[in-house]
């Protein structure tokens, strides 16, 4: 079942080019980040916020350290294709 369901995925999967890249910040803040978006997806999924209010909390984290990761990120993957 397993390479079955692999199979199937594999034509529509969409593969992180940074799951092999390491960022300093991720790995320091990153779960106090992750909560911050996990609990907003919720709530606006739960209808309890709005659309505004996921927006600013996308930009509470990118201010919190999600800015610093992408760039992290973006410069290892950048690196890594030369």
């Amino acid at each position: 079942m397993r390479n079955e369901m692999y199979n199937k995925n594999k034509e529509i999967a969409v593969s992180n080019p940074v799951l092999s890249h390491i960022s300093d910040t991720y790995s320091e803040v990153g779960s106090e980040l992750d909560k911050i978006i996990v609990d907003a997806r919720v709530k606006f999924i739960m209808g309890e916020i709005t659309e505004a209010d996921f927006d600013a909390a996308v930009a509470r984290w990118r201010e919190e350290g999600g800015d610093k990761i992408i760039e992290e990120y973006t410069k290892a993957y950048n690196d890594s294709a030369k």
